[in-house]
């Protein structure tokens, strides 16, 4: 299953107005609430709550981190805050809110006997004519670059278990390499016999998350089942992806997680 966590990821987006503070306390709430760790979740949200009060991702990220509280009514609390926020909203809201009340009237105008009163719309009078707020484009812009990223991944996936050892290389950084070897030719050798040497290999990826990092970072994590005919293993993993000048999206560090039994 491919998971967009849509609200996890938006303020970091915004790193380069807030700082890198910003990005790397929400990036520690995110690490909490994906561990499962929520009450720490909480108090990191609630914490950045107060330094930055109108950011949409870190009010919607704490009303998630509620639910998983069972908290409901704050989480509905913060989520009707949240979007009290965009004026446009707003706007919106009221007129579809006018509309259920009227309808409520007309319902109920037989058994009462009252008047029915007739809705009272409001115009929207920003200079923006197509609706959309700074904050509401930079959420476009993120949910696509999240989507290609995931979509990268795949793709990364099926060139690995195709054994397209062109394909799967190009999917990385010119100058990719990890920890484990002491050139990126070492590790272009080291990927040539993993590809070419099992006669046949399957990978299943699942609980696939994105989460950017920065305006050109996107970090992925899922769980891997890699399969050949005299190897298999199942590991969580994460790759970040840098965006390139050319607008590619390119795998920057490749990192296990941890191993499953």
């Amino acid at each position: 299953m491919l998971a967009l966590c849509l609200g996890v990821s938006l303020s970091s987006w915004a790193e380069t107005d807030k700082g890198a503070g910003f990005a790397e306390r929400f990036e520690a709430a995110t690490q909490a609430s994906q561990s499962g760790q929520y009450q720490d979740a909480l108090e990191r949200l609630r914490a950045l709550k107060a330094d930055f009060p109108n950011d949409l991702a870190v009010r919607n990220n704490l009303a998630a981190t509620l639910m998983h509280l069972r908290q409901y009514e704050q989480a509905q609390q913060e989520l009707e805050a949240a979007l009290a926020q965009i004026p446009q909203v707003k706007v919106l809201r009221d007129n579809l809110n006018q509309i259920y009340a009227y309808q409520s009237q007309q319902a109920y105008q037989a058994v009462f006997d009252t008047e029915v009163k007739q809705p009272d719309p409001k115009w929207d009078l920003s200079a923006q004519a197509d609706l959309q707020t700074t904050e509401e484009r930079r959420l476009r812009q993120t949910e696509q670059a999240m989507q290609t990223v995931i979509n990268q991944t795949e793709a990364w996936r099926e060139a690995w278990s195709d054994q397209a050892l062109k394909a799967y290389l190009a999917f990385y950084v010119e100058d990719f390499l990890p920890d484990d070897h002491k050139s990126h030719q070492a590790w272009v050798a080291n990927r040539q016999a993993s590809l070419s040497r099992p006669e046949f290999i399957r990978i299943r990826l699942s609980e696939m998350r994105a989460i950017p990092l920065g305006p050109n970072t996107i970090e992925v994590t899922f769980n891997q089942a890699y399969q050949s005919d005299f190897f298999q293993d199942k590991v969580r993993k994460k790759l970040i992806w840098h965006q390139q000048t050319d607008q590619s999206w390119r795998i920057a560090l490749e990192e296990v997680i941890n191993v499953s039994p």
